[in-house]
């Protein structure tokens, strides 16, 4: 009998037992010591018992599984230390990988890291068309650290060697027919029906001795991708090299042998003491700050109905937009028609682009989709790519950064439960008392300021590109002018936006320093008004923000953390005696902060 605070319930159907993951008191399912105990305790009782197949479902509307790796990544003090860290974990998957019989992973919701190496043990892996159901490596992306529990192995032995690279090393989501098409899972099952759909399938023998091609190259060849490695800044490359040689690896070897094994724990082991790896953690548990800073009290999920104009739900069929109503969360609809709405819903319309923000909530969002209530104004700007993009992969998983503009004392239903649902579907949400013009407006001049002042001063495209690669920019600039309107900048500095996104640097340029601490001292300046004119709620929501709209590179923790008193010190002498072009606002804050105004942003 399964106990009512275990974290995995088990229900036998005839000869096929439905496994459910269930962490208690967590809206994620996450893979605890504690699970692992229940897995190993469910291979052996299969064993004796011998039933048909195992099925591994959920019992979260949001998440399949998740990762276990960052709860035991802070205790690793010495390489050696992953190896008993990670034994209890590695031998429960072992257990499910070794079982005489069918096993499934059904996966619905988010199935990231850790989650995604557990369904790489079974059998089979299939995925419901919910728009949410997707799976992300965490590791390199997130964390700057390698994977412990073989997906270096077992991914090339699914997948061409160059969706591996793209999936583990330059993070990209995939959904459902992604996963399909890259070999990741084997089918999509309808959401609504898992069930008996799953239970059907069963029944396939095409499915259920479903062998495999070996997997090829791909796309790229090993030293094309090792190419693209030596052009990341310097303190990813040996990380990425490491991880690539892993994948090449288990892409050789039709087998994972305990050699293979240990080489990826090795990595791993070393990755996670790289004090990197230590500041790109302390972002995940900043990210967790500035939501609970946002929405302290998340509202229970209700039925929410988006009213939307047909013109803005078929003008892209391949939008963010396009998929949540085909493929969106079950409390989740999109209507053309109100009169269609259901009555116990929150309905919330979606209406024609405005000039933001004048309603009474905008949401505005950059690199994807944007949106504003009464009516939310939905805009469909030129998609973002995550970091990396450079690699020219535009298939990449932007993270979407969504402003929630409200101007009343407090958010409405309509704003809490927005900001909810944007948050499950991985959206970094901000709410925000704007006075006049859009928060992450305010953020993306900080940063193209001090680029189009150095392009309009004579400096070269060659030298920014460089410059911002060498510090950790991996977002194109270019990209991020994209984001902008352009009447938002004055008619001047219009030629040098034009330049910034209409041309590529064709060589390696020269490093300018003074460029980098301009953009510092803009940023703090931005982060600095907005938390004083409380159009942010906390120093995290903005620092989340700057992190995930402009890629702040996450080695440095974030700009907060990175921009001490010290490094303020120095760069105001190092400005002192170069060329730079800070407006005198900005250099009369920089100056302030250092006396009077510490306590403001720290």
């Amino acid at each position: 009998m399964t106990s009512p605070s275990s974290p995995l319930s088990i229900e036998a159907r005839r000869d096929v037992w439905w496994c459910h993951f269930d962490t208690p008191k967590s809206p994620v399912n996450i893979f605890t010591r504690p699970l692992a105990e229940a897995v190993l305790e469910l291979t052996e009782r299969a064993r004796r018992e011998g039933p048909r197949a195992l099925i591994f479902a959920t019992a979260k509307d949001r998440s399949f599984l998740n990762g276990a790796q960052l709860m035991m990544a802070s205790a690793v003090q010495r390489p050696e230390d992953v190896l008993p860290l990670t034994a209890l974990l590695r031998q429960a998957y072992q257990a499910v990988q070794d079982l005489p019989l069918l096993t499934v992973a059904a996966v619905h919701g988010t199935c990231y890291g850790c989650g995604v190496e557990f369904t790489l043990h079974c059998d089979r892996r299939i995925a419901t068309d919910a728009g949410h159901t997707h799976f992300y490596m965490t590791e390199l992306v997130d964390y700057l650290d390698t994977p412990a529990f073989g997906s270096t192995q077992l991914l090339p032995k699914l997948m061409t060697l160059s969706d591996s690279v793209d999936f583990l090393m330059w993070g990209r989501r995939l959904h459902a027919p992604d996963a399909l098409s890259t070999g990741l899972v084997d089918r999509i099952l309808p959401h609504h029906d898992l069930s008996s759909s799953l239970t059907e399938l069963l029944s396939d023998p095409d499915f259920t001795t479903l062998t495999r091609p070996t997997p090829g190259t791909g796309a790229h060849t090993i030293n094309e991708l090792r190419t693209a490695i030596d052009h990341l800044p310097e303190p990813f490359r040996h990380l990425h090299d490491q991880c690539l040689t892993l994948l090449h690896r288990g892409h050789q070897s039709p087998t994972v042998s305990p050699d293979d094994r240990r080489a990826e724990l090795d990595v791993c082991g070393h990755t996670l003491i790289n004090p990197i790896a230590s500041k790109a953690r302390s972002v995940f548990f900043l990210r967790q700050l500035a939501q609970r800073a946002t929405l302290r009290h998340a509202p229970p999920p209700q039925p929410i109905d988006l009213l939307v104009p047909p013109d803005l739900l078929h003008h892209n069929p391949h939008s963010f937009l396009a998929r949540l109503a085909t493929h969106g969360p079950p409390h989740l609809r999109l209507l053309t028609d109100p009169d269609h709405a259901r009555p116990d819903a929150l309905k919330i319309p979606l209406l024609p682009p405005t000039s933001p923000p004048s309603s009474s909530a905008t949401l505005r969002q950059h690199s994807g989709f944007s949106a504003h209530t009464p009516g939310l104004t939905w805009h469909e700007p030129t998609p973002g790519h995550r970091h990396f993009s450079h690699l020219h992969r535009p298939h990449g998983g932007a993270t979407a950064v969504i402003e929630l503009a409200i101007h009343d004392p407090e958010p409405d239903p309509a704003a809490q439960h927005l900001f909810a649902l944007l948050t499950d579907l991985d959206a970094t949400v901000l709410l925000s008392r704007p006075h006049s013009a859009f928060a992450t407006d305010s953020l993306l001049l900080a940063y193209l300021r001090p680029l189009l002042s150095f392009l309009t001063h004579g400096g070269s495209t060659a030298d920014l590109h460089t410059t911002l690669l060498d510090f950790g920019f991996l977002l194109p600039p270019s990209e991020i002018a994209t984001y902008l309107a352009p009447d938002t900048l004055p008619p001047n500095e219009r030629p040098a936006l034009e330049k910034l996104t209409s041309s590529l640097p064709t060589s390696e340029g020269e490093i300018q320093p003074f460029l980098i601490d301009q953009i510092l001292l803009e940023l703090i300046y931005s982060s600095a008004q907005l938390l004083k004119n409380k159009v942010l709620p906390h120093r995290s929501v903005a620092d989340i923000a700057i992190t995930d709209l402009i890629g702040f590179p996450i080695h440095h923790g974030t700009l907060g953390q990175f921009f001490t008193l010290q490094r303020a010190r120095t760069i105001l002498d190092r400005l002192q005696s170069s060329p730079h072009h800070t407006p005198e606002p900005v250099w009369a804050h920089a100056q302030r902060f250092l006396h009077e105004e510490v306590e403001l942003y720290g």
